[in-house]
């Protein structure tokens, strides 16, 4: 059962992560989706996502990582 939060309307449920960008990178992230079968051809989306969480400091516990599939 996923963490519910009314008052921050912030929901958390096992297995989803969630990232949120400003306007101004808009764009960007809009030619990294549209690359995104190319650039996952050359790597893992393991190993983005780790990396992700790593160079933004996020502290996780691998039991709670959801399952990858290579």
């Amino acid at each position: 059962m996923g963490i519910k939060s009314r008052r921050d309307t912030v929901v958390v449920v096992p297995g989803y992560g969630a990232f949120s960008y400003s306007r101004s990178q808009r764009d960007s992230v809009i030619r990294y989706i549209m690359k995104q079968e190319q650039h996952h051809g050359e790597r893992t989306f393991k190993d983005e996502y780790l990396e992700l969480l790593q160079k933004n400091d996020i502290e996780y516990d691998d039991v709670y990582l959801f399952e990858f599939y290579d």
